[in-house]
């Protein structure tokens, strides 16, 4: 049937990465970065590589954009907004009785995350997906394995308490 069946097929993988962090306060910054890969494959021994790289071998572009204050000495807070592009790659593509086809609407998600530090310790407070974002993640979207079992939606917005000591 083919499943599992391991194929020794050429794969081609480039991509690139930038990062970057702005300073113009003491007690402030501002940093970026952005990565992309491109990957390629043949559908089996001997064709082409005209098959583009599923979500099993590379995500999709990704941005990260931040902005971090020092509010005290021992206190600091962070505020993160990431976002994954859409995607959609070998349309119409099917090989044998395997589909190929991939598609994923993107999403953006913020973060903030903040801690002060005292005599008593270091305590702290994050919040994932702050805006409570409805959201089907990467793979679960690309659905690799043409099923219902790997669908599932994100994680909703998370509040975490910490409290850190050194002794």
């Amino acid at each position: 049937t083919g499943v599992g069946a391991v194929q020794r097929v050429p794969v081609h993988v480039k991509g690139l990465e930038f990062s970057g962090e702005l300073k113009p306060w003491q007690d402030w910054s501002f940093s970026a970065s952005y990565a992309r890969t491109r990957g390629r494959t043949a559908a089996q021994a001997g064709a082409p590589m005209d098959v583009d790289l599923g979500a099993r071998s590379q995500g999709p572009d990704k941005l990260v954009l931040a902005a971090a204050w020092q509010f005290a000495p021992r206190g600091q807070a962070r505020l993160q907004a990431t976002r994954l592009a859409s995607r959609e790659i070998n349309l119409g593509r099917v090989v044998g009785t395997a589909r190929l086809e991939e598609r994923f609407q993107g999403y953006t998600l913020v973060d903030f995350a903040a801690t002060y530090g005292t005599r008593w310790g270091d305590f702290g407070v994050g919040i994932e997906n702050l805006f409570d974002r409805q959201y089907v993640g990467y793979y679960a979207q690309s659905n690799p394995a043409g099923t219902n079992d790997d669908y599932f939606a994100g994680r909703g917005r998370t509040l975490t308490l910490s409290w850190r000591r050194g002794f």
